[in-house]
């Protein structure tokens, strides 16, 4: 399979899951919490990180060096999204410590709108790729 369809494909997935974890996370109850915080984080860890390790080293090197301006100008675009992503994990990961295995209502709410903020954050990076970054990379003739 080409890895660009490979990697939209795993967009496609990461979609998925998100979905179901922006529900999940939006009615879980307190007591229930603590399951899904370790769903959401394996997530991040499985799919999403290593997908923007993967970018990190093997793509964006090879459209930099591209030489067209604006491939760069898209490559540090989406950098700075993996920047901005890495830091909201930081802040949920940050909360999840913080309250412990049993926090309170309010204090879910806290962990679930970060969460929530970091789902949003990443289908617009992912939609980002998808229409801009992954058509340039075709156009370039770049082999992945």
């Amino acid at each position: 399979m080409d890895k660009l369809l490979k990697l939209a494909k795993e967009h496609e997935e990461v979609f998925e899951s998100l979905s179901f974890f922006k529900k999940a996370m939006s009615i879980t109850s307190s007591e229930k919490t603590p399951a899904h915080i370790e769903d959401f984080d394996s997530l991040f860890k499985e799919y999403v990180l290593a997908h923007f390790e993967y970018e990190e080293r093997q793509i964006f090197p090879k459209v930099v060096r591209s030489s067209l301006f604006e491939a760069q100008r898209v490559v540090r675009e989406l950098q700075r999204d993996h920047i901005d992503i890495y830091a909201k994990l930081d802040q949920f990961h940050e909360l999840t410590c913080r309250y412990g295995n049993k926090p309170t209502l309010g204090q879910m709410k806290k962990i679930t709108e970060v969460a929530q903020a970091v789902i949003a954050m990443v289908v617009a990076h992912a939609r980002k790729e998808d229409s801009r970054f992954f058509p340039l990379v075709k156009k370039l003739g770049i082999q992945l």
